[in-house]
């Protein structure tokens, strides 16, 4: 009969297995980690002996096929219900994150690509902050609130990486080196 395993943590894409018969065994986690690395979706394993566990990155959309194939391989004996999420059932989450999801796509359609979710949330926490400055000054809601549309706007929309000035090439070197 083989160990049990479960599941220390999961979020779409990524699932962290602990395998508690594995700590200290180098050789069986390669094996383990060969093992799933032969599934197609599966995109990389790492591993550690010292926890004994497994870090799986997979296809967000092959989790049924994950969860299957975990509740009938061997050396792993990972319970099926325990691949939903760490303590809990992940469908509320993933019900949430569907919503989102679906809302952000109508609103991208309705606005051809003008609006989406990454704007609006920061625009509305501003909105909302400059309301309460407008009721009372005596309130540091409308600071927290600025401070936060400012920080969710930059966090949801990152600066472009691209150089739109390059440096010279004798220069390049002696800067980036």
């Amino acid at each position: 009969m083989d160990e049990v395993a479960y599941v220390v943590h999961h979020i779409p894409g990524r699932m962290r297995i602990r395998v508690p018969h594995a700590k200290g065994q180098p050789r069986l986690l390669s094996d383990l980690r060969d093992l799933l690395m032969s599934l197609n979706y599966v995109r990389e394993v790492d591993t550690s002996s010292l926890t004994g566990s497994l870090l799986v990155h997979y296809a967000p959309e092959a989790f049924d096929a994950l969860q299957d194939f975990l509740s009938q391989a061997p050396g792993l004996s990972v319970a099926a219900a325990q691949a939903a999420g760490a303590g809990g059932d992940g469908r509320p989450r993933q019900a949430i994150f569907t919503l989102l999801k679906e809302l952000d796509d109508s609103l991208k359609s309705a606005t051809e690509g003008q609006l989406d979710l990454r704007l609006l949330v920061p625009l509305s926490a501003l909105t909302v902050g400059l309301f309460a400055l407008r009721k009372t000054m005596s309130t540091p809601l409308w600071l927290t609130m600025m401070v936060f549309a400012f920080n969710s706007f930059l966090s949801l929309n990152p600066p472009s990486r691209t150089n739109t000035h390059p440096l010279p090439a004798d220069r390049e070197s002696s800067v980036w080196h």
